[in-house]
């Protein structure tokens, strides 16, 4: 798999750039079979390195499942590479009852009932504001942990757009379940981004 030979790289990377705090809050391979739950990181989108920074918060036996909109898999090459990384795709313009999205559902949920780990920037793309209801979604269908995680990039400079090369500091929150955040879905959304954007 992919993710696999570009981990070190994201390793590397990380070791280079990034400043972590709290890493002691993600919860352990172990403690999760134990009280039976998967784990899915929400965290803020600054840029597309914030993926190879949160891939290196875990090690290379516990990969993250990311979610990406389905428009990226259209792009030659960059398809390949998701169809290989563990990436799965969704269609954020459309609701959570097209075939396509009822697969990602699907997909999600079985991955977690392996209290495996997703991957999740609930703000649905890099540097928007609103919040997205996926992990609301999913978290009502199975137990899971949710980490809060706050990226902050200062950039020395960019590659490309959205490629900043700079340093990255990274605040991981302690875990929550879905009844730490109140009201309904889209206000359960909204104070989840609001909890990870004030770490």
């Amino acid at each position: 798999m992919l993710y696999y030979a570009f981990w070190p790289v994201a390793k590397v990377l990380a070791w280079l750039l990034c400043r972590i705090h709290g890493k002691e809050n993600i919860p352990t391979e172990e403690f999760l079979r134990e009280v039976n739950r998967g784990l899915i990181i929400a965290s803020n989108h600054e840029s597309y390195i914030d993926i190879p920074v949160l891939m290196a918060l875990f090690p290379v036996q516990r990969p993250i499942h990311f979610i990406a909109k389905n428009d990226l898999f259209r792009i030659p090459f960059i398809h390949l590479f998701f169809r290989f990384a563990f990436i799965i795709p969704i269609d954020r313009q459309k609701n959570r009852f097209t075939s396509e999205n009822r697969h990602f559902l699907r997909t999600a949920i079985d991955i977690l009932q392996q209290r495996k780990t997703i991957g999740i920037f609930p703000e649905g793309g890099i540097a928007r504001k609103d919040a997205k209801r996926g992990i609301v979604a999913l978290a009502k269908r199975t137990p899971v942990f949710i980490l809060p995680i706050k990226l902050i990039v200062k950039p020395w400079f960019h590659i490309w757009d959205n490629i900043p090369i700079g340093t990255y500091t990274v605040f991981c929150g302690a875990p929550l379940i879905l009844d730490d955040l109140r009201g309904d879905r889209n206000e359960q959304a909204r104070s989840l981004l609001e909890k990870i954007r004030n770490l």
